[in-house]
């Protein structure tokens, strides 16, 4: 089965983009990358990957459509915050231990939620 990429608000690699380019990447690589810590930066890799598999349970519960239609005031196509920001967001509220910020984006999706 073939997934096709969802829609970017920005293309991969800029500035704004969580998704580097392929050019970034092939950099990267023959720079001699790695995962390997950084110095003075602890990612807290293990409470980052327990964080996404306790997440990731909710993602099949997502209800919100690609494009807006009138049941829903959020839609994943926006100009503003797409996919990953509202998926991660969606799992942060429902998982309800995870401590998050307010936003409009909270806000819709909190408001559809209620619905």
């Amino acid at each position: 089965m073939v997934i096709d990429a969802p829609p970017q608000y920005v293309p991969p690699g800029h500035f704004y983009s969580p998704v580097p380019s392929n050019t970034d990447i092939e950099r990267a690589v023959s720079a001699g990358g790695s995962s390997e810590e950084i110095t003075g930066i602890n990612f807290r890799e293990i409470q980052q990957l327990r964080l996404l598999d306790r997440l990731a349970k909710y993602y099949g519960e997502i209800p919100f459509p690609a494009d807006k239609i009138p049941l829903f005031r959020f839609a994943f196509n926006n100009p503003s915050y797409s996919w990953s920001d509202a998926i991660i967001l969606f799992c942060m509220i429902r998982d309800q231990t995870t401590p998050h910020r307010g936003s409009w984006l909270r806000l819709y999706i909190g408001a559809d939620l209620r619905h």
